[in-house]
């Protein structure tokens, strides 16, 4: 990299915040940096600042550049602690000779981010040559804590491979299916059919590209998680126009579940409540609660903000006491060591939808039930009987 072409390239080059918000509450959950100003830096578009970087063999570098530069803006929104970033990861990256695993730990340490608050968003723009070794990268990012997103679903026609093959946090639905959703039953269908998948394989769902009510509505009442779109608001560099709360989403929410009542007395009256538990507690912290709650059969584990990361089974556990030493064993091990995926729904969502994920897979014996984002309870698969 040409150090003093690329330093006042970079000097020009900034970054805007689209928020994503959570599609129950209208709060905001998460921002995606999008680069901007790439006219302005000599570029033809975005696309030419990954692309030459890419040519001279500096991809990386300029990624771990820009990814500073993100989390550093990201850090002054008063509110960063209890969001996410969203940033976009060139898969091209892997083709890089300087191209290394651990740096954005040490970024994130510098800045006092935790690993919980970056998710990577990964999409098909680019041609994957090997997919084993894309997905190697990225488990080892899940294992360590960070979010993994696969962006752009339904742009192209190898998406359904990679969700097949990743082990994602959330899948983002592309403008594709969202546009004119109210009016096209096909594409309810199809995308009633994406969420329902993702859900029974234990992600979130993030509506992309909503940008009128009816867009919204339609999206929410098919079981979207996330909503992100110029109708909740567009992308900006000015970090005072992203806010916690968007009130015109909040004000369309109270309206839309004024239908959804019955619904919601329905699905309160069947959940179950035992204690979550944080992801960075050590195993030690759920045997007290299973000596409390002998009849637990799951325990939520939760980040910070009390957010669904995953579950452990009571079963599970077990089967590790009965084992000679097992009691020990367990108390060595942390929370993320046992940790499976949980099948995430908000209390606001239809019956008929929970009954449906809970009768699809006989694997799936419990709904993690959650209000504003925010864990509440859970659901077993003796309630849809």
């Amino acid at each position: 990299m040409n150090n003093i072409l690329w330093d006042n390239k970079l000097k020009i080059l900034d970054f805007a915040f689209q928020p994503i918000i959570c599609a129950n509450s209208g709060e905001i959950y998460g921002v995606e940096a999008l680069l901007r100003n790439s006219l302005e830096a000599g570029f033809k578009n975005i696309g030419d600042v990954f692309d030459s970087a890419y040519k001279d063999g500096s991809l990386y570098t300029l990624d771990l550049i820009l990814r500073e530069k993100a989390i550093q803006k990201f850090k002054k929104l008063k509110f960063h602690k209890s969001i996410k970033i969203f940033y976009n990861l060139d898969n091209r990256l892997l083709e890089m000779p300087n191209f290394s695993m651990g740096k954005t730990e040490i970024l994130l340490k510098e800045n006092k981010i935790e690993k919980s608050s970056l998710c990577f968003e990964i999409s098909e723009k680019y041609k994957l040559n090997k997919i084993e070794d894309i997905n190697d990268m990225l488990s080892v990012y899940k294992s360590e804590g960070y979010i993994i997103a696969l962006d752009d679903f339904g742009s192209g026609f190898s998406n359904l491979q990679k969700l097949y093959h990743f082990d994602i946090n959330l899948l983002k639905i592309d403008r594709f299916f969202i546009k004119n959703v109210g009016k096209s039953s096909k594409k309810r269908i199809f995308l009633n059919n994406i969420i329902n998948l993702v859900h029974t394989l234990g992600g979130l769902v993030v509506a992309e590209g909503i940008e009128t009510e009816e867009e919204m509505h339609v999206c929410r009442m098919l079981g979207c998680d996330l909503l992100q779109g110029y109708y909740i608001q567009h992308p900006s560099q000015n970090l005072d126009d992203i806010k916690v709360l968007y009130h015109h989403v909040k004000e369309n929410i109270i309206k839309q579940e004024n239908f959804l009542g019955e619904d919601r007395n329905i699905i309160e009256s069947h959940i179950l409540k035992i204690e979550g538990t944080c992801i960075e507690n050590h195993m030690d912290k759920i045997l007290e609660v299973l000596k409390k709650n002998s009849h637990a059969e799951v325990f939520p584990i939760l980040d910070q903000d009390k957010r669904v990361l995953g579950m452990i089974r009571e079963k599970k556990i077990k089967k590790y006491l009965l084992a000679p030493f097992g009691n020990e064993f367990l108390k060595k091990k942390t929370v993320r060591d046992l940790m499976d995926i949980a099948i995430i729904a908000d209390i606001n969502v239809n019956v008929n939808r929970l009954i449906e994920i809970l009768s699809l897979n006989d694997e799936v014996e419990f709904i993690i039930i959650t209000c504003d984002g925010k864990y509440k309870g859970y659901l077993d698969k003796k309630c849809s009987h």
